[in-house]
């Protein structure tokens, strides 16, 4: 599936930059923070990549050895929120081009329901604008945990619990999100 992609992404390239010597454009994925560099080339060569933050300084930088195109993926998730340039430079000269990277804030809300008419089942859903890991702990009146399991959440997340086997007269549920926001719900 990858290969395909990329073998469609470098036609469509040749395609619309057939009449330029070389070109760059830039894919953004503002939820991963991922930027996929295309560079499209005349003939093959070697290509100087680099990426400056706001304050012009050098963040990162490689050299590529005979390509004539290339697909590269740059992951900004780790680097401060900002404005960088990024820099292409081969035999014909030099492309630029200006990317702002925002930091993905996933916002999300959990809700905790008891089922009417349903002995001891209860509701977990978790809605969310990206994407985030949490941590669903169930426990009983002695705080001993009875389920603890992580989960992935992208966009809507559900599940029913049945827990009428638990004796206990109260369920607390704990959701702890990969950003170490704390729900906890009492029953």
């Amino acid at each position: 599936m990858k290969l395909t992609l990329i073998t469609v992404l470098l036609s469509i390239s040749v395609q619309i930059f057939a009449n330029s010597p070389t070109t760059m454009a830039i894919v953004s994925n503002e939820t991963s923070g991922i930027y996929k560099v295309v560079y499209q080339g005349q003939e093959t060569g070697k290509v100087k990549m680099t990426i400056l933050n706001n304050r012009q300084q050098v963040v990162f930088t490689e050299v590529i050895a005979q390509v004539s195109a290339f697909i590269r993926p740059y992951n900004f998730s780790g680097m401060e929120a900002g404005e960088y340039t990024i820099v292409l430079e081969d035999k014909t000269g030099k492309q630029v081009e200006k990317i702002s990277y925002r930091k993905n804030v996933v916002v999300s809300t959990i809700h905790v329901a008891k089922l009417a008419h349903e002995d001891g089942k209860y509701i977990l859903s978790a809605t969310n604008n990206g994407t985030e890991n949490i941590l669903i702990n169930i426990y009983d009146a002695k705080e001993n945990i009875v389920y603890s399991k992580h989960e992935k959440v992208s966009g809507n997340f559900a599940l029913i619990y049945n827990l009428k086997n638990v004796m206990s007269h109260s369920i607390r549920f704990e959701i702890v999100s990969d950003t170490g926001k704390v729900t906890s719900i009492v029953y």
